[in-house]
């Protein structure tokens, strides 16, 4: 029988995971911390780091692993997308998964070799907010370090993104493209000089 599922996870802003354009709702935090590791990272992991990974350094062995095995359980409707053994979990890429950290990140580096304004205006619609917004793992230290080197990576990158915008909206006589993106660069960094003087 032929498969049809497609799983959406759109990260960037406050999380929704949809399977078949139905939102899914997870109630222990871990399980959606897992997800976004998984489709993120793009490769293989252990399951002893993924255990150490979603906890504390003070929880046991057999807690980190317990944890690790709810969170699993938890995604039991998506286990067409996972692939897992006894040693390893992994979220492989596939056309039927779609993520918008990987469509954001590839419009930008479009835009910037390109100079493809469309690219750039396309990867700056698709930055609603910070990377799971208002997400925190509070207990699981490493997980947040690793989600806050996320977050200020991605927003380099909106960053980048609405200065090649507005400096390419001028060189191309598009004020009204030219104007959005600067307004936003200088709403998220209002010390920007070089901006003022371009807007």
């Amino acid at each position: 029988m032929k498969q049809n599922n497609e799983l959406r996870l759109t990260l960037l802003g406050k999380p929704i995971i949809a399977l078949n354009n139905i939102p899914l709702q997870f109630t222990r935090r871990r399980t959606l911390a897992l997800l976004a590791y998984l489709a993120l990272t793009g490769r293989p992991h252990l399951r002893s780091a993924l255990a150490a990974r979603l906890t504390g350094d003070d929880a046991s062995e057999q807690q980190a692993r317990q944890h690790l095995n709810n969170a699993l359980r938890d995604l039991t409707l998506l286990r067409p997308f996972l692939s897992l053994d006894a040693q390893q979990v992994w979220l492989p890429e596939a056309p039927r998964v779609e993520l918008d950290v990987q469509a954001f990140i590839g419009a930008v580096e479009r835009g910037r070799s390109q100079n493809d304004m469309e690219a750039l205006e396309a990867a700056v619609e698709l930055y609603r907010g910070e990377l799971l917004e208002g997400f925190v793992l509070r207990d699981a230290p490493h997980f947040e370090e690793w989600l806050l080197v996320e977050q200020q990576r991605l927003h380099h990158l909106l960053l980048e993104a609405l200065e090649l915008l507005a400096n390419l909206a001028l060189a191309q006589n598009r004020p009204a493209q030219g104007i959005a993106a600067a307004r936003r660069l200088l709403a998220l960094e209002p010390w920007r000089e070089q901006t003022h003087r371009t807007l």
